[in-house]
């Protein structure tokens, strides 16, 4: 079912998109990626580095599948 809709909505225009709030400019992507690898500094500096490798192999899989 959520491969479905990742199907549907990957399809969709830019216009649709925006239409549905998603904020599809390069430069917020860039922002969150570095907000999201501050929060990964700031657990390794904690010492968690088992969780740093779980959240970091998730993003990987993930970016892979963006193409």
């Amino acid at each position: 079912m959520a491969k479905d809709l990742e199907k549907v909505f990957f399809s969709l225009d830019q216009v649709s998109i925006l239409n549905l709030g998603f904020n599809i400019d390069s430069r917020q992507a860039v922002k969150n990626a570095y907000l999201y690898l501050e929060h990964v500094k700031i657990e390794l500096d904690k010492g968690n580095a088992v969780y740093v490798y779980k959240i970091l192999k998730n993003v990987n899989e993930i970016v892979l599948n963006l193409k």
